[in-house]
């Protein structure tokens, strides 16, 4: 299924994080699973702006999966600043996002 792409059903989505303690290592900078749950937010946001929500894959008998992850950390996140999370997809089909992120300090 595919949904036409308006203002309304972006295939840019975005979202602001600010890391927490709880996400941070002992070093102060944000750990590789804080990042990979924004990923997941992201997209998962970024599905439902599209019409793709809980409810449409619960009533297709649907459910996530990611089938891998590449990730690079291109440098150090520290604890406390604000990072811009964005699910970008070509298609309007369900579960096409590619989350990438921005430290915006």
């Amino acid at each position: 299924m595919n949904v036409p792409a308006t203002a309304s059903t972006p295939l840019v989505h975005e979202a602001r994080y600010r890391v927490r303690f709880d996400e941070a290592g002992p070093d102060g900078r944000l750990r590789t699973s804080g990042l990979m749950r924004y990923a997941q937010d992201v997209a998962w946001q970024h599905s439902t702006a599209l019409g793709f929500g809980r409810d449409w894959y619960l009533e297709r008998g649907l459910t996530w999966l990611v089938r891998s992850a590449e990730l690079e950390v291109l440098a150090p996140i520290p604890m406390g600043v604000n990072v811009l999370a964005a699910a970008a997809s070509s298609t309007t089909r369900p579960g096409r996002s590619s989350p990438g992120f921005t430290p915006t300090g």
